[in-house]
């Protein structure tokens, strides 16, 4: 029975972390540690997992920060903390099923298997798929797989195999991945940052797995709905920067005009949705400054994508390959 180590972000959600902690105390795997990296709430959300979790076989960590760190530090710092084999990254709004470890297990008995997508459906309609892992789109960019959709009995959804990338909020990875590849990039804050992650684990030859019977329920996005503009900041500004330090410029360049395309999209949500187009030019601007800190890493990652740009592009057009036969 491996250890695994549950890594939960956690900023201001006492509205949303009691349900989340009850539910993974009930999972059919036992063996586990609870590590809570609580980005400087000024809410009960350390008591409340205190008084939870009391009695816990002194499995429940809790690591305060004076400040919100973001997602992706966040989990780093989980990760620094932990002593699991494996690492379980979950959202404070997810709520999970008593399967839920059981599947990802499985599959990383495969020793080339260094990541685990997890089935993540909507809370409040749980017919409808959150999203169940992450493909290439035309814009070269990473987006969740059935996003709205009802799950269905489909080869895409319903059956287990190799896919590009993982969903952040339930993804289970093997340490020693997550260490070798230097965790996520803290620079992301929040968004993008599983996807790079993936990416650069794909580059190195790690392999992805899908697990369609790992279910998790999300709350979709508790942390950012009292501000979406900030949330829309992150995903364009982050979506830049995985772009520079990931993908070719002649692979870019073959792709502008969908880009194009989708960039007049990105301006109609700064304007209507968040009603504030001066976001979108901050989020260009800084994605911009901040861009010359990838400079080695790109050269590193373009050679590599390069040697994969094949896989790659049979992803885009699958979604999901190698289906891998059910123990």
């Amino acid at each position: 029975m491996p250890l695994v180590s549950i890594v939960i972000v956690n900023w201001n959600g006492a509205e949303v972390l009691p349900e989340c902690l009850r539910s993974v105390l009930g999972i059919n795997h036992k063996d586990i540690e609870i590590v809570i990296v609580d980005n400087g709430s000024t809410d009960e959300s350390v008591n409340i997992a205190n008084k939870i979790c009391d009695g816990y076989d002194n499995r429940l960590k809790i690591v305060r920060l004076k400040t919100n760190i973001g997602f992706a530090a966040g989990v780093n710092v989980g990760v620094e903390n932990a002593t699991g084999e494996f690492i379980a990254t979950l959202n404070n709004d997810m709520v999970v099923e008593p399967s839920w470890l059981d599947q990802p297990l499985a599959l990383l008995k495969d020793t080339s298997i260094g990541i685990v997508s997890c089935r993540q459906m909507n809370y409040y309609d749980r017919t409808k798929v959150d999203g169940i892992y992450h493909c290439v789109s035309k814009e070269l960019t990473l987006l969740p797989f059935g996003y709205g959709r009802e799950f269905c009995d489909g080869e895409l959804f319903s059956k287990q195999g190799y896919v590009l990338s993982a969903n952040g909020g339930s993804a289970v990875i093997r340490t020693k991945v997550f260490k070798d590849l230097g965790g996520y990039d803290a620079d992301f804050f929040g968004y993008m940052e599983e996807t790079d992650f993936c990416l650069r684990a794909f580059l190195r030859s790690w392999r992805c797995a899908y697990a369609p019977n790992a279910v998790v329920y999300h709350k979709d996005g508790f942390t950012f709905k009292k501000n979406r503009g900030r949330q829309y900041y992150f995903r364009e500004r982050n979506r830049l920067w995985f772009l520079y330090k990931n993908i070719p410029a002649w692979d870019i360049f073959k792709r502008l005009p969908y880009m194009l395309i989708m960039e007049l999209r990105v301006i109609r949500v700064f304007v209507v949705r968040a009603k504030n187009p001066l976001l979108y030019l901050k989020a260009r601007f800084d994605a911009l400054r901040g861009i010359c800190r990838y400079r080695q890493t790109r050269k590193e990652n373009v050679a590599l994508f390069k040697a994969k740009r094949a896989e790659f592009y049979r992803f885009e057009k699958l979604k999901k390959i190698d289906i891998i036969n059910a123990d």
